[in-house]
């Protein structure tokens, strides 16, 4: 089954829209770590539905942003 070019366009937008969320947080945006842990699910199950090389830039870029993110909370 081919998948529809607009609901991969979807995903992908919605990967950047999130990546972008991630990328200008100046500090942790989830009230706690189980919701920013349903993000990064959320994240790679949308990444799924890619080309495997876009997928996996974009899980590489959300996750140096977690790493981020988590480490500006650790600081606290």
């Amino acid at each position: 089954m081919e998948i529809p070019e607009d609901f991969i366009a979807f995903q992908r937008n919605e990967l950047h829209k999130m990546l972008a969320f991630a990328r200008d947080a100046e500090s942790f945006p989830w009230a706690n770590y189980t919701k920013s842990a349903l993000a990064e699910m959320r994240f790679d199950g949308l990444a799924h539905w890619l080309p495997a090389e876009e997928a996996k830039t974009l899980r590489d870029a959300y996750a140096k942003e977690l790493d981020r993110l988590y480490a500006l909370e650790d600081a606290k």
